[in-house]
């Protein structure tokens, strides 16, 4: 995907403060920018993370990531950097094709 087609599909995105604290609480403590952040949540048939948001099952990390970030770009991929599947860091994540 280029580049100009990604931000032509961003948005603003910002998780309200009742998710923000439900979605984050089931990060493992410590959360420390260099270590993996291990999601105690429930996870799916891959072991990836998942979460309720509007109605939906959505990949946690997806929403971390957006939401650290500061906005939210349709149909980006995400790779870890990490090998940790269950892993939330969003600084152990980058966009991919």
């Amino acid at each position: 995907m280029a580049l100009a087609a990604s931000i032509s599909k961003a948005r603003a995105f910002r998780l309200d403060e009742s998710d923000r604290v439900r979605i984050y609480g089931k990060i493992a403590m410590p959360m420390r920018p260099d270590t993996c952040w291990d999601w105690v949540g429930t996870v799916n048939a891959d072991d990836k993370p998942i979460v309720w948001y509007r109605d939906n099952q959505t990949l946690a990390h997806r929403l971390i990531y957006f939401d650290f970030l500061g906005v939210w770009i349709d149909g980006i991929r995400l790779h870890r950097t990490c090998e940790h599947a269950e892993c939330v860091n969003p600084r152990h994540r980058q966009q991919g094709q």
